[in-house]
């Protein structure tokens, strides 16, 4: 297959518990280091997730990539990790996430072709994501999450909240994996991203379809404010059940 250049954006934020798994899921990825820009912004943390990732370059841990970049842009925002989904919090931290989202991928992005999105606090990435991605070939696909319950793994709600997509769709609401029905296809058009795997063309992020909020939309969530872009330039969403990441 060809190697196209490829950007690795990570945006981090209190993710101290989870830099070894990150750490892990970035070194797996079996694509030629040589043709990856890999991207982490650290904003507002108050554990030691910065410290951590200047361990990383101190002893050289991130070596063999084409670019490499790790810095810091504080946004003063504090929310410690384990309030992240309280309700009163989520405009503000919707609203920060969207920018980072997207000064993580633009401030570096030259001639990369693609660009995958992950989220630190994923215990599994398939060491084939980007490959996959590419051989798709899609304007832009998500990557279906699945997060880590006491009795299994469930899909990522984020993706299917039944207030957004329509009830009859073929996947619903937090499934179990083994309910999944039989016989979809490997990748399905989908009305809402996660924003917690997924991988887009670099054209599209150049053309302006990116995080930031919009006049009006400071109500919703940033992967909202992303799908609603994309449709409105006349993209489509598409979901790789194929290749799924798993959340702790």
């Amino acid at each position: 297959m060809k190697y196209p250049y490829v950007m690795v954006c990570i945006p981090v934020k209190n993710n101290g518990g989870f830099m070894q798994s990150l750490y892990e899921n970035i070194t797996k990825l079996d694509y030629p280091k040589n043709k990856i820009t890999l991207c982490i912004l650290e904003s507002d943390s108050d554990d030691l997730t910065w410290e951590v990732l200047q361990t990383w370059k101190k002893n050289k841990m991130l070596q063999g990539y084409r670019k490499l970049y790790l810095w810091k842009h504080d946004f003063n925002f504090k929310l410690p990790y384990r309030l992240r989904q309280k309700d009163e919090y989520q405009a503000e931290r919707c609203k920060n996430l969207g920018i980072s989202r997207t000064e993580v991928a633009m401030k570096y992005l030259t001639d990369e072709e693609f660009i995958l999105f992950l989220d630190a606090d994923l215990k599994w990435v398939p060491p084939t994501t980007i490959k996959r991605g590419i051989e798709l070939n899609l304007d832009f696909v998500s990557f279906l999450a699945y997060f880590q319950t006491p009795d299994g793994l469930r899909a990522f709600n984020i993706i299917w909240n039944n207030r957004v997509n329509p009830s009859n769709h073929p996947i619903q609401d937090c499934q179990h994996i083994n309910e999944r029905p039989k016989n979809l296809p490997d990748v399905l058009e989908i009305p809402l991203i996660s924003s917690t795997a997924f991988m887009i063309k670099a054209k599209l992020f150049k053309e302006g379809v990116n995080f930031y909020q919009n006049k009006g939309q400071e109500h919703m969530q940033e992967q909202h404010i992303f799908s609603e872009n994309l449709k409105v330039k006349g993209y489509k969403i598409y979901l790789d059940i194929k290749n799924i990441v798993i959340h702790w």
